[in-house]
């Protein structure tokens, strides 16, 4: 569901602290792009990037959170996926420090997995919490995994509902 065709837009806003703020396309509702826009802090577009997807395809695309990274970078969380029937991933984008895409990866745990929250490790790595729906449940679990700068999963585990322990998923 994605496509790297750059083009303007505007739907969501986080601030990103001395760095400027960020625009950013939530993963609610019908979607078919995800944007993350830099404006530094006088107010100007230092870069934009958007992942449209194919129309024909129902996708539904959006990014939730985002947070630097140690090379001076940018690493992009959110979903892609189909929106009918729902079967998504989580999308992760890591950035250069100028917008530019040095990678892009999509996980899944369950049916219809969305990336809620990032949080950057002491070790260069990332820890993402992110929605799952398992194929045979309509209730949504929680899945949290580690990825490496590379955005490889170190680990990940997953919690079925309130009362349950983690589980570990295999890498």
């Amino acid at each position: 569901c994605l496509d790297d065709r750059q083009v303007a837009g505007v739907r969501g806003f986080v601030a990103g602290g001395g760095a400027g703020y960020f625009i950013l396309t939530p993963p609610y509702g019908r979607r078919q792009e995800a944007l993350v826009m830099k404006i530094g802090t006088s107010g100007s577009v230092d870069w934009q990037v958007l992942y449209e997807a194919d129309p024909a395809k129902d996708c539904n695309n959006g990014i939730s959170a985002l947070v630097p990274t140690p090379d001076g970078g940018y690493l992009a969380v959110g979903s892609v996926g189909k929106s009918n029937p729902p079967e998504s991933q989580v999308l992760v984008m890591k950035l250069g420090h100028d917008g530019s895409v040095r990678w892009l990866k999509a996980y899944s745990a369950g049916v219809d997995d969305y990336g809620v929250v990032v949080v950057a490790t002491n070790d260069s790595g990332f820890i993402i919490a992110a929605g799952t729906q398992w194929m045979d449940s309509s209730l949504d679990d929680v899945w949290v995994f580690k990825l490496n700068m590379a955005g490889d999963v170190v680990w990940q585990y997953a919690f079925a509902d309130r009362k349950s322990t983690p589980s570990e998923l295999q890498s």
